[in-house]
């Protein structure tokens, strides 16, 4: 009988040996490898944390303490052992589970996640009102050095050391070096540790241990061991320890024995405490070990996919052409490359190609800097990770009047990773400024040319595009500024569509002048500034009007055109777009189906609107 079997929640980790343990780690991790294997999901990050979850879960008493991961991505093994193991094969599947922290599943999770560096915050106002409160629980941060690159996790360090909150972070190094992510700043404190706080805690925890025989003095030896490693790498130690952070480790993250030693002492301290642990990226996965980025997010490899062209494999590919045309273009990502195509362009010309980290706010800011200087930043970020740049967006670009090119990948709908992961509100924010110019092109063909726009005019744009294939329609007229392009001539119904909207709206033709129906396609195009003259000239000659956007309905285009088109006489305006704020787990096909975004969705409307039987 397997061990797993008989593993549901983590107090049935309390009755298995050190042994059994091992044993179950290794079946976690062929779970996790078959179950991704199969459908695809975050695997190089959640193979590398099994023995560390196991130990966290061992030691403490979850749901009273509460564990909390950063991002969140990494918590597979969490999710199967705090009573999720049957439904795990549904993970990042409509009515299934999701791939990230979710309360709404379980008592187990603390907070919604999906984004990085929030974590500290979050547990830190945790543990003031525990504080407040008079609670006794304990509260464990689980948090990576990638996610150190974000400014917030430093201010809430800060505050935490400042606080003194009972709050221990366990620090996920899976060997992306910290001294190199916080660079300038480390080397400020690069002397000994030689606070008394440290002293005397070092001096608890030893003799602690050697109490604890065999076990326990190997735990001092292998201290001691590091004592050197430490006094050569001390930055990341002391950086803590300034801030009035008590730092321990590095400990081996795939230990067991060790980390529940370590965590069994480390934990019953009152005061912050960080706990270093270094895992190995796809550990148990040669491909995934070789190659963590590529399997961040990794497709189903245990059976073979058609693999499409993207919308972010075309932009790679014209950035590497723009490079060799234009000296003058840069590219930013943030901690990105492999997701936002530019890998290419990094290897190409690696002078100009900035990964930032996991710090939008900067990367912006640096883009306007940039800009400033002369030359003319691309910036390829996802647009559910753009949003926590607004004020910089505003401020640093908007107000400095610096050109910036914004190539905003994951537009729209956004499959597997939920509600935190939606690219439904960047036209709402981008539409503040009138001189910005926002695009979004229907296929690959349409992005080349937008990218060609962008660069030849002087205002700061913004090209959206989704995580879909960027298949070309037979159509491919030139890109006329701020014109939109007609797609099909009709005079039952206006369709107006915005990017891969005009695709789907495209191939819906055929199915409805079998129909008789013929409708008028106008492609947009362009989101700010709206070619309304054309809108209106074709909305007064059909008197119906289907405006579809892959974005939340507020804020898009349709919440700008519908007022406007309220003056025509006898109109009748239908608006399809995203209707909840928070769009839930699912495929994008299951997303666009959801909210009648698909060409089924958009025909069946289309139907409604001329009085038509809609079509099963």
């Amino acid at each position: 009988m397997a061990i797993l079997d008989k593993v549901n929640y983590p107090e049935d980790l309390k009755k298995l040996s050190i042994y059994e343990l091992r044993q179950l780690s290794e079946e976690i991790r062929d779970y996790i490898k078959r179950v991704v294997g199969e459908e695809g999901g975050h695997l190089a990050s959640n193979l590398g944390v099994v023995e560390l979850t196991i130990s966290l879960l061992y030691t403490l008493n979850p749901p009273e303490d509460k564990i909390m991961f950063d991002v969140g991505h990494q918590c597979y093994t969490y999710k199967i052992l705090t009573g999720r193991k049957e439904q795990f094969p549904k993970i990042r599947k409509s009515n299934g589970i999701s791939g990230f922290i979710a309360p709404d599943e379980s008592e187990y999770d603390l907070f919604y996640v999906g984004h990085a560096s929030n974590s500290l915050s979050l547990v830190l106002g945790l543990a003031t009102s525990r504080d407040l409160k008079g609670e006794k629980y304990k509260i464990v941060d689980v948090i990576g050095d990638g996610a150190l690159t974000g400014g917030e996790a430093w201010e809430a360090l800060n505050n935490l050391g400042h606080l003194k909150k009972d709050v221990m972070i366990v620090l996920n190094d899976n060997e992306m070096s910290i001294a190199k992510n916080v660079g300038a700043i480390s080397s400020y404190f690069s002397k000994l540790r030689a606070q008394k706080p440290y002293r005397n805690a070092v001096k608890s925890i030893n003799e602690k241990l050697s109490k604890r025989g065999k076990l326990g003095k190997s735990v001092v030896d292998f201290l001691e061991k590091t004592k050197l490693i430490l006094k050569q790498a001390i930055i990341p130690g002391m950086l803590f320890e300034e801030l009035g952070i008590l730092y321990f480790g590095p400990f081996d993250g795939h230990n067991i024995p060790l980390l529940i030693e370590v965590f069994s002492i480390i934990k019953d301290l009152d005061v912050p405490r960080i706990v270093h642990v270094i895992t190995k990226k796809g550990k148990g996965l040669s491909f995934a070990e070789e190659n963590p980025e590529v399997y961040h997010s990794s497709p189903a490899f245990l059976k073979e996919i058609k693999k499409k062209k993207t919308f972010s494999k075309v932009f790679g590919e014209e950035m590497v052409k723009i490079g060799e045309k234009r000296k003058d273009v840069v590219a930013i990502t943030a901690a990105m490359e492999l997701g936002t195509g530019l890998k290419d362009f990094k290897e190409r010309f690696p002078e100009r190609f900035f990964d930032v980290g996991i710090a939008e706010q900067h990367a912006v800011s640096f883009a306007s800097g940039l800009s400033k200087g002369g030359t003319i930043p691309v910036v390829a970020i996802y647009s559910t990770f753009l949003q926590r740049a607004l004020d910089q967006i505003i401020l640093d670009v908007g107000l400095q009047k610096n050109k910036v090119i914004f190539a905003v990948d994951r537009a729209g709908l956004v499959p597997g990773d939920g509600p935190t992961h939606q690219g439904i509100f960047d036209l709402s924010y981008f539409s503040f400024f009138e001189d910005f110019i926002l695009m979004s092109p229907k296929d690959g063909n349409e992005l080349s040319l937008m990218l060609d726009f962008a660069l030849q005019t002087k205002n700061t744009c913004v090209i959206r595009y989704p995580k879909d294939s960027a298949d070309n329609l037979p159509i491919n007229t030139d890109l006329t500024p701020y014109r939109a392009e007609v797609l099909s001539e009709g005079d039952d119904l206006l369709i107006i569509s915005l990017g891969k909207m005009s695709y789907y709206a495209y191939n819906i033709l055929e199915s409805l002048h079998k129909e008789g129906i013929y409708p008028m396609v106008l492609n947009m195009r362009f989101a700010n500034p709206l070619d309304i003259d054309t809108v209106l000239k074709y909305a007064r000659k059909t008197k119906r009007v289907l405006i579809v956007e892959d974005h939340f309905k507020f804020g898009g285009i349709g919440i700008r055109i519908k007022p406007i088109l309220m003056d025509i006489s006898g109109i009748k305006i239908k608006h399809l777009a995203v209707s909840e704020t928070y769009p839930p787990v699912g495929t994008r096909e299951e997303l666009l189906k959801r909210y009648k975004l698909d060409e089924k969705g958009i025909k069946e409307e289309c139907e409604r609107i001329v009085g038509k039987k809609v079509s099963t």
